[in-house]
Formats: C-alpha cells, sequence, structure tokens
C-alpha cells in the first residue's frame, strides 16, 4: 500500500500509453490504461513501476499480443437456457428471455455477427447459425427466437457452451471481436459440464457474460465462468408464482423488463458503450395526455448514442418515444434515422429507439407518451460509446469468494484521460427475493474517495465503501427437470445485484454488476454464521451489546453493527429505525438526533452526570452497569431537562452508564415489526422485540445509545490539582537553574473544596519531558529547585503531577512555562542633568 496510479507507467508496442486511473484496491493495483493511437495489429503491454517521485524504473512486467487495433466489429453468441426450469410453472421465465433475446437482436449492429444456442440437456432445436448481422438476418433471428420453448430436460451448461465455442471458430463474417451472452436459471445437472469445455471456450478468447436467472440457478458457478473468460456476471431475479405473491417482489413485467435491461448492458461491454441511464415506471391509466420526460446529459466525449424504450404487455405499440436534442430538435418513432429499431417498423414490437452517430453534446430529453388504455410498465435506456469511464470492481472480479455474514466491499473507478475525483457515486445493492429476511431489499450506500472506505488514495477517483447485508441464501433446486445429478454438491447461495450511478457537473454514467454469496457455517444453528459472529465478537442471539433494543440476530439480518446502536451515524438508534422502516444503513431518514454530549465525574457515594437534553426529547433514558458488558439496569427514564443528574452510588465500586433521548415523530409511522420475516427469524431463535414505551400509542424514536466515562466513587474521588509557578511568575531566565512554587485552582461554586484539591496534596512528580520519562514520585513541597533542560532562547516547559492523601493522581499533568534567554544584555541607563 501507498503507491498511487501515478508511480505507474505502461506502454503499447513501445508507444506511451496513459494511466488515466486507478489505485490500491483489496491488496491488488488496478489501473485504467488509455491506448496510444496507433495502426491496427496486435502488440504488446508493457507495465513500469517507477520510485515514487522519481522516474526511475524498478519494476516491469510485459504482456505479449495483449492489446488489438482493429474494428470493432464483434461476433455475438446468445447461448439461452429452455431447460424444463425455465417453463416451471408456467412459462413466465423463458417469455421473458425470449423478450430480452429479440431486443437484443434488435440493437446489433449491422455487420457485427449473430449467433443463437438454445439448450438443455443438449443442444436443441439447432442453432441460428453465425450470419453477419443485417435487417433480413434481424427477422430471422427474432422469428426463430419467438419459436422457443421450454423442455422438461435437465441443464447442460457445458453443451451450450462448446456449441457457442464452435460458432465462433466457425464464423465467416470475418469479425476480429467476440462475446458470449449465457443464460441458465438452474444448476448445470447434465453433461457435459463447464469443466468439460472450459479449455475449448477460453481458446476462442471470448468473454462470458453469464446471468444467473433467479434463485435456483448455481449463482457461484455462473460468476466463476465470467471470472474464467474475463467476462462480468449479472444475477436476475425471477417471478415465481402467485402462491408465493406475498414473499416476491418481483412481476413478471419486472422481471422481463429487469432481463432486458441485463441484456443491453451486456451487448454494450462487447462495444465499449456506457450506461448513461436506465430507469424503470409505469405509465398510468387514464392514458389520455398522459407524458413522462427522462433527461440524459450526453457529454463531449460520446461518439455514438443508443436511446430505447422498451415496455411490457401487449404487442400493439401502446408507447411512444420522442427524442428531443439539446437545441430543440424532435425526432418521434415515425422518423428513420441510419439505425431505427425495430426496422421495419415493427407495430407488434415491445421496444423502440434509435442509435444516433456524433450526438450533440447537452441535455437530451426522452419523452415516452402512452396511447394504450391500461396501465403499462417500462423502462427506458441510453448508452453510449465513450471513454468516459464508469468501472465497478466487484471482488469476484478478483477471484475472491464470499460468504452470509461477509463485509463486501464495493469499488469503482471513474476516470477519463484522468482519474475523476470528487463526484457524487452511490452504489443500489438488491438482495435475493424469496426468503430473504430482511425490512428492505434495495440498500443504497455512498460510495467514498476520502482514502477512509478501501479506496485507495484521497480523490484518486477510486471510490468504494462496504455492504454489510449479505444475509440471504437459497437452495440450489430447480423445478421441473426431474431428478438430474450435478458433478458436484451444491451449497446454499444468494445472487445480489449492484447499480451504480456517477453524476457530474456535464456527464452521468452508470454501471451494474452482481456477486454471489454462499450460505456460511452456523455449527451453533442459532442462525448467525460462524464468521460473523467471530468477526463481530458475539455469539448470543438475543445479545444486546450495545444496548439498542436490537439483538445480535437482528443486527446480523440488517446488516449493523451489534456494537454501535448507530450504525449510520445518523443520530437515531438502529432498533429505532427497524420499527418505524427506516433504513439503519442510510443516515438521511433519522428522524431524531443524537445527544452531542455525555460525561460522568465522581462523587462521594455519588456519581454527577451531565448531558445533553435536546430540546425535541421528551425523556432521556439512563442505564447503568458494573461491568462495560454489563448486564445494564434502567436507572430512570426521567433525567432533568437541565442536563444534570447526581446518581446515588457506592464508593469503591466502578460504575458505567449509557443513555439515549425519546422523541414523538409521527403517530401514524408505527409499523408491524412482530409480523414482519425479520421477527418470524428472531422468533424461531427465541429472540423478542422489546415494546419500548408504548410504541403501539405513539411514535416513539429514540436516539444513538451514548457510553461515558467509567467512574469510581470515593470518599475523596478529586484528583488534586495546582498551578506550576516558575520563579514566582518570571516571563524569562538567564540561567536554567529556577524554583518551583504551586498555587490552588482559583475556586468557583460547585467545585469541591481546596481541602480535597490542593491542600491535601502529598506527592508529586517533576519532569522536563512530558513522558515524565525517569521521573519519580517526591514529597510535595514550595519552592522547589529545579534545573530547565530545553533549548536556549526558546520557551523551556515543566512537568508535574500531584497525587494526593488518597492516592487520587492528577488527571494528565499541569504544566509551567518560562523563556530561557541567556544570550540578553543588559545596558546601564545614565541620567544626567543640564
Amino acid at each position: 500500500a501507498g503507491l498511487t496510479n501515478s508511480d505507474f507507467k505502461a506502454k503499447v508496442n513501445n508507444v506511451n500509453a496513459t494511466v488515466a486511473g486507478g489505485g490500491y484496491i483489496l491488496e491488488q493495483y488496478w489501473l485504467v490504461i488509455e491506448a496510444p493511437g496507433q495502426g491496427n495489429g496486435t502488440y504488446d503491454l508493457e507495465v513500469i513501476l517507477e520510485e515514487p517521485g522519481t522516474a526511475v524504473p524498478i519494476a516491469s512486467d510485459t504482456n505479449a499480443n495483449s492489446v488489438v487495433y482493429t474494428s470493432d466489429k464483434v461476433d455475438q453468441v446468445l447461448v439461452i437456457d429452455r431447460s424444463g426450469s425455465m417453463g416451471w410453472p408456467t412459462n413466465a421465465k423463458l417469455d421473458a428471455a425470449k423478450d430480452a433475446a429479440e431486443f437484443y437482436v434488435d440493437i446489433t449492429r449491422n455487420n457485427d455477427g449473430l449467433a443463437v444456442v438454445p439448450y438443455d440437456h443438449q443442444v436443441e432445436p439447432a442453432p441460428f447459425d453465425m450470419q453477419s448481422v443485417n435487417p433480413t438476418v434481424r427477422t430471422n433471428a427474432k422469428t426463430y427466437v419467438s419459436g422457443l420453448t421450454e423442455d422438461n430436460g435437465a441443464t447442460s451448461i457445458g453443451d451450450g457452451m462448446q456449441e457457442a465455442a464452435s460458432q465462433r471458430t466457425g464464423s465467416t463474417t470475418g469479425n476480429p471481436l467476440c462475446s458470449y451472452v449465457l443464460l441458465s436459471d438452474g444448476m448445470e445437472n447434465a453433461p457435459l459440464y463447464w469443466a468439460n469445455v472450459k479449455a475449448a471456450v477460453q481458446a476462442t478468447g471470448c468473454p462470458v457474460t453469464s446471468i444467473a436467472f433467479g434463485p435456483e440457478s448455481n449463482e457461484t458457478l455462473m460468476q466463476a465462468i465470467a471470472s474464467d473468460t474475463g467476462g462480468l456476471s449479472f444475477y436476475n431475479d425471477v417471478y415465481v408464482s402467485t402462491e408465493a405473491a406475498e414473499l416476491n417482489a418481483t412481476t413478471p413485467a419486472s422481471m422481463t423488463l429487469d432481463l432486458v435491461n441485463t441484456y443491453e448492458y451486456a451487448q454494450g461491454l462487447g462495444e465499449g458503450r456506457q450506461r448513461l441511464l436506465a430507469e424503470q415506471d409505469v405509465m398510468p391509466y387514464p392514458y389520455v395526455g398522459q407524458q413522462k420526460t427522462y433527461t440524459v446529459q450526453v457529454d463531449n466525449s460520446i461518439s455514438e448514442m443508443l436511446f430505447a424504450l422498451n415496455w411490457y404487455g401487449g404487442r400493439l405499440m401502446p408507447l411512444e418515444l420522442e427524442l428531443v436534442k439539446p437545441n430543440g430538435d424532435v425526432i418521434d418513432h415515425r422518423e428513420t434515422l441510419s439505425y431505427t429499431f425495430p426496422a421495419p417498423f415493427d407495430r407488434y414490437a415491445t421496444h423502440v429507439g434509435w442509435r444516433i452517430p456524433a450526438p450533440e453534446p447537452g441535455s437530451w430529453q426522452m419523452v415516452v407518451k402512452s396511447s394504450y388504455q391500461a396501465p403499462v410498465p417500462y423502462q427506458v435506456l441510453a448508452s453510449g460509446e465513450s471513454n468516459l469511464t464508469l468501472d465497478l470492481l466487484l471482488p469476484n472480479r478478483l477471484g475472491a469468494r464470499y460468504s452470509t455474514g461477509d463485509q463486501f466491499p464495493i469499488v469503482a473507478m471513474l476516470s477519463n484521460a484522468g482519474p475523476i475525483p470528487g463526484v457524487p457515486v452511490h452504489a443500489w445493492v438488491t438482495a435475493p427475493d424469496l426468503g430473504c429476511p430482511m425490512l428492505s431489499r434495495t440498500t443504497m450506500l455512498q460510495l467514498f474517495d476520502d482514502g477512509q472506505h478501501g479506496d485507495g488514495q484521497a480523490m484518486d477517483g477510486v471510490y468504494a465503501n462496504t455492504y454489510t447485508r449479505v444475509t440471504c441464501a437459497e437452495e440450489v433446486e430447480p423445478a421441473g427437470e426431474g431428478e438430474p445429478t450435478p458433478p458436484d454438491p451444491v451449497n446454499d447461495e444468494g445472487g445480489y445485484q449492484v447499480s451504480l450511478r456517477a453524476m457530474g457537473a456535464n456527464f452521468q454514467r452508470e454501471a451494474l454488476g452482481s456477486f454471489a454469496a454462499l450460505e456460511g457455517d452456523d455449527l451453533d444453528g442459532d442462525g448467525m454464521p460462524d464468521g460473523w459472529e467471530q468477526e463481530n465478537d458475539v455469539d448470543d442471539p438475543n445479545g444486546d451489546p450495545d444496548l439498542d433494543f436490537w439483538p445480535n440476530l437482528g443486527e446480523y439480518l440488517t446488516g449493523t453493527d451489534p456494537h454501535n446502536s448507530d450504525t449510520d451515524g445518523g443520530g437515531e438508534g438502529d432498533y429505532s429505525e427497524v420499527v418505524y422502516s427506516q433504513d439503519p444503513l442510510d443516515p438521511a431518514d433519522d428522524q431524531v438526533e443524537a445527544p452531542d454530549f455525555f460525561h460522568a465525574a465522581p462523587g462521594n457515594g455519588s456519581v454527577q452526570l451531565t448531558y445533553d437534553f435536546k430540546g425535541a426529547y421528551q425523556a432521556m433514558v439512563l442505564y447503568r452497569a458494573t461491568s462495560p458488558a454489563g448486564p445494564w439496569t434502567q436507572v430512570t427514564t426521567a433525567l432533568p431537562s437541565s442536563g444534570l443528574y447526581n446518581d446515588p452510588a457506592g464508593n469503591g465500586e466502578t460504575y458505567y452508564y449509557r443513555v439515549f433521548g425519546l422523541q414523538d415523530v409521527v403517530a401514524s409511522a408505527v409499523q408491524d415489526v412482530p409480523g414482519s420475516p425479520v421477527q418470524e427469524l428472531l422468533g424461531s431463535a427465541g429472540g423478542d422485540l422489546p415494546d419500548l414505551l408504548g410504541r403501539a400509542e405513539r411514535a416513539v424514536h429514540y436516539s444513538a445509545v451514548l457510553d461515558s466515562e467509567e467512574v469510581t466513587p470515593s470518599v475523596d474521588p478529586w484528583p488534586p490539582q495546582a498551578f506550576v509557578i516558575i520563579n514566582g511568575g518570571a516571563t524569562s531566565t538567564i540561567v536554567r537553574d529556577v524554583t518551583l512554587t504551586f498555587e490552588p485552582y482559583q475556586y468557583e461554586a460547585g467545585d469541591p473544596p481546596l481541602s480535597q484539591t490542593f491542600e491535601d496534596i502529598t506527592q508529586m512528580m517533576i519532569s522536563n519531558d512530558p513522558d515524565f520519562a525517569g521521573a519519580s514520585w517526591r514529597s510535595f513541597d514550595q519552592g522547589v529547585p529545579w534545573t530547565l533542560g530545553g533549548a536556549p532562547d526558546a520557551l523551556n516547559f515543566v512537568y508535574v503531577k500531584f497525587r494526593d492523601d488518597n492516592n487520587n493522581e492528577s488527571v494528565g499533568s499541569e504544566v509551567g512555562v518560562i523563556l530561557y534567554d541567556p544570550f540578553t544584555s543588559y545596558l546601564p541607563i545614565v541620567l544626567k542633568a543640564y
């Protein structure tokens, strides 16, 4: 650690290349390199590490034949699962896959190559062979896709990918680049397996974009296939059935739109497009006069834009898309540009859009209009070719594997000709749908470029944060495929979707990704993975070390810190946010301020407490313990609003205090938390949610919990204190030998008597070193001779500690200061009278 991207240099074919961004990410260095302009060919890439702050090379490495300059035409192969599980219990999954594939076909460029490979336990029917794309090929490919049906067979990912590789190696298009998009909704459970064809697929040099379609897919295998080939992996939730509607937030419409979204992003990866906008909505009914407008900021780095509208439902063109250029010119759905899709105009399509070459920079508007007499779910998509890139780096790209209970780092790099720091970057992480016991499936995280969040150096264009709600894992057991046998046992696992957005002053970028997590070991069966328990030093699911009323099992399920009552730092306690369906990982929705201070001072038979009683509080609650780990006993729910409280306490015992504030917010905000999946899980582990001050009648929010210092009351609890006076208060001395005297602090009302803070001092320790190196205790006295130890012509300091007859020591050290000035000359003044 400690190097920056500026310490690296790069060359392609021995021509200097710009290191545009990058940094130290998860114990590896990742660089964004802009390839320099030169002729077509395949060249070596050299990376050189220089001594920081110099141009002296200290290490280098070369990868031969690793950068290709060529045309950007791509052979693309869609590999589509049509096994029995794709049609169970209805054909909704296969229908969504076909809609997404038809969209993919329509946005594929002229002269790109296209093949479609359907598979179950074998490749069937015969594939749509690789062809150079033109309008006729698109029409034929869509007809082929629409005719696909599900089969009762098992899933052979190896067969599908072997045929994909054959389509590429047998291609006659002459296209230099290639890409595979693999869709599977189940485990591989029939030969050939991925392991059987991995080497052959890798030999084609084509990255595989893998899409795990639903919780019954083998997400970790799909993730590995992408990593093995230099591709990206994605997870898409599926709509299962109406019987599970109360648990399943995924509808047939959202399933289809989400999959189209992923397919468009996957297609853009092969072309080098950057995502600018993806947004879903529903056009309401009645439709008359309804329209919605979306703004897309097109920056001057974009050489071509793709604008698309995709909807779910009737194929009678219920929606229209209108583009408004920055200059106000309008392009509507009737206008055929150099590339309009679908082409020719197809009134039975479920999408429409254009590719716009050399788009005018500025604010473009996508206007969606309805002509259909029913609500229509839809999405708008915009992407463009650009070297201003937002790269999402998830640990699976680094070969790391994670389990439930792990903290998952999310890292992004934003760059153009160099790093782009200081831009708001946010990630939305969506957990699996079915069986995920969370109050909120989607969590928003702000990513930071401050050097404090696993993001390398501050302001280096690398942004990061940590996702802590990795809690969901489901059994991988596809239905509708009989009893086929996978090659290896498959653990329970979960797929998590990540959507990233960066909003600059004159640009916008989005990125997509997914990661898979295996179910962590839970040897004691308490619902909390063993690794999470060890990381957080807890083992009791009902324990509450931070006293926020949210037991450890609840903290695990919501991704909160069991040792921090206010995980997001917004002011409100974690459980208070859970009760009112707020997000305890998002400070923006906190309804209560935390107290600014809380202090405890020992007295004789009591403890003096001072605290911040906010004006909005109805009450403050005080707890006390004789151990920092508890158990905690409630002292009172009615601390005085004056901010002062004297708690009777026995001498000689050490005490610990905690306090939080209570505030009525909005009575209608009370939620039925005990009926939630989280409560059901807690109940299965013997947990219970506290009834905090009758929250069923009052919307009582409570603040973060503050801890006091540990205190020990005693007969004489007051530490001795005194001013250190050098040479009677002189400002300077010309010799090192001085005299020390001591005076009491000025007495103020409420202070302990001088007899307990000055007059009972019995010992002192003196040193010229603030660490008191080599010093020892000596009897207290006045007029103590001392030799200064500091430099001449500078302030010299003398440090003193005191101890009284009850062995109390002063808090910190008292300091005396004098200028040691041995070089001062004094001239006599002679007065003469005339």
